[in-house]
């Protein structure tokens, strides 16, 4: 047969989640029997770990991080191994990994990997203030004005990640959610507003 996979190999750069150590990749790609059916790629450094608030703090732990993969990328072209290319990065490490990289004498073709970007909250937004734009929003309705002051969308946790805590931006200036179910959400509203069920 002709068919073949592509393959990276995933090493622990700090996080303790997943990846062979790093320094470990080169002997494991070795006891990886040599076929047509597999093709070796590159390394993959994820650095999930690397999220504090702050950009300085990030830096170190970009600066440890890249370091373990410089020093696996360069065992395996100390041993005439090609990479073709390495996919690095987490949403907080992605700006920080880039810089650390570019000042580093690294010549290996990298992807960076923003993961969790697309589901942006306001947690990113407090660690990288203006690095992205809100492209898509949750749409919810009126359902009822249970009390004065206070009404309840047809919008609960099941379409919303409540992980990272509350809902903090709505598109009625003042509102706040007080509370949510699985499939509600009850919001205070602001006195004036022109909000119908």
């Amino acid at each position: 047969t002709n068919m073949h996979w592509d393959y990276f190999i995933d090493i622990n750069v700090g996080m303790d989640r997943t990846g062979i150590a790093a320094e470990s990749a080169l002997e494991f790609f070795q006891n990886i029997p040599q076929t047509n059916a597999l093709n070796f790629v590159g390394l993959h450094a994820y650095d999930g770990h690397n999220h504090e608030i702050s950009a300085k703090e990030r830096d170190k732990i970009s600066e440890q991080s890249m370091a373990r993969l410089i020093a696996a990328t360069n065992q395996f072209l100390e041993n005439d191994i090609n990479l073709q290319k390495n996919v690095v990065a987490g949403t907080p490490s992605f700006i920080s990994d880039l810089q650390v990289l570019t000042r580093q004498d690294y010549c290996i073709e990298t992807y960076y990997s923003p993961g969790t970007w697309i589901y942006h909250d306001t947690n990113y937004d407090v660690m990288m203030p203006k690095t992205f734009q809100v492209a898509a929003l949750i749409l919810s309705q009126v359902m009822d004005f249970p009390a004065d002051g206070i009404a309840t969308l047809n919008l609960g946790h099941k379409r919303w990640g409540i992980d990272q805590g509350k809902i903090e931006s709505f598109s009625v200036p003042g509102m706040e959610a007080l509370g949510w179910s699985e499939e509600h959400t009850m919001v205070s509203i602001p006195p004036e507003n022109n909000l119908e069920i």
